[in-house]
């Protein structure tokens, strides 16, 4: 019985996580419809290259979950948006690595803040309290791993 209620228990929290994220980015998606490389996935993207300081292609993918291909395909994008530069590794030279640019970091800014916006609309039903306690238990789940 207790591994049935575990099961159902999973399913059920991992609908609520894919339907949660969905409605972050179809929320995000409709505030920046006319704006380029605006979608959670490209703010993602230009905070791991931030952090990481010139990662190379292949661990952009690896952080993205991508093919390789798909992750050349949205860095394209955001090189022809000005937001990232191509690098060549100083140590091998057919490494191709990437670094955020002053407009890129400029767009991550406004971006986190219009992140946050679309969270706290998301997330209006819960009191604060209710808030605070959802934040202790993700952070649970989070420092677990």
């Amino acid at each position: 019985m207790k591994k049935s209620n575990e099961r159902r228990d999973a399913a059920r929290l991992a609908e609520i996580m894919f339907t949660v994220g969905r409605l972050m980015r179809e929320g995000f998606q409709k505030r920046n419809r006319a704006k380029p490389a605006r979608s959670l996935v490209h703010l993602q993207t230009l905070r791991y290259v931030k952090e990481k300081k010139h990662p190379l292609m292949r661990d952009v993918a690896e952080f993205l979950f991508v093919t390789p291909p798909a992750a050349t395909l949205l860095i394209d994008g955001l090189v022809k948006e000005g937001f990232l530069t191509r690098i060549i590794d100083e140590k091998d030279r057919r490494a191709v690595r990437v670094r955020i640019t002053a407009a890129g970091i400029a767009l991550l800014a406004r971006g986190a803040k219009e992140a946050m916006r679309q969270v706290a609309e998301v997330f209006s039903v819960l009191s604060g309290k209710e808030r605070s306690e959802l934040v202790v238990l993700l952070e649970k789940v989070v420092k677990s791993r």
